[in-house]
């Protein structure tokens, strides 16, 4: 499991007994200012994807955290709440309120899907990643007139 507590990244093995469990915690960002917020994990556990969160709490990039090395790699100078793609490849992320798909690779995004006005919030994907859910936030409001006499 990973975590954050005031911008700083923590993993503990859950799969240990209570009394053997320590956090661990990740290096800071090469990037003074800001945090890592560890989000998705791959499918084979050795990477982290996350974003890099200001101390004013805006994202501002996503990032991919390597267990084996211990290095950072930034992949885009926006976005936020990356999730794997069980190809261990592609991410879907949001920003905006828009959903796109990042190839970490090549390190290239595309919108995939917009509902303006509405806002789009967390992404998640079914196992056989065929099905992307998320949530949507609509905001409305009335407004009256009143003539006071």
């Amino acid at each position: 499991m990973a975590y954050t507590i005031e911008l700083k990244a923590f993993i503990i093995e859950v799969a240990k007994a209570g009394k053997e469990q320590a956090p661990r915690a990740l290096p800071p960002l090469p990037e003074p200012d800001a945090g890592f917020i560890p989000w998705s994990w791959s499918a084979d556990g050795r990477r982290l994807a996350g974003y890099r969160q200001r101390q004013d709490g805006t994202a501002v990039g996503i990032w991919i955290y390597s267990l084996e090395s211990g290095q950072y790699q930034r992949l885009l100078d926006f976005g936020a709440l990356p999730v794997w793609l069980i190809d261990e490849r592609r991410l879907v992320f949001t920003h905006q309120g828009r959903l796109y798909l990042l190839d970490s690779p090549t390190k290239k995004a595309q919108e995939l899907f917009s509902a303006a006005p509405h806002t789009i919030g967390v992404a998640a994907l079914s196992p056989d990643n065929r099905t992307i859910y998320f949530n949507l936030t609509s905001t409305e409001a009335d407004i009256w007139l009143a003539t006071l006499q």
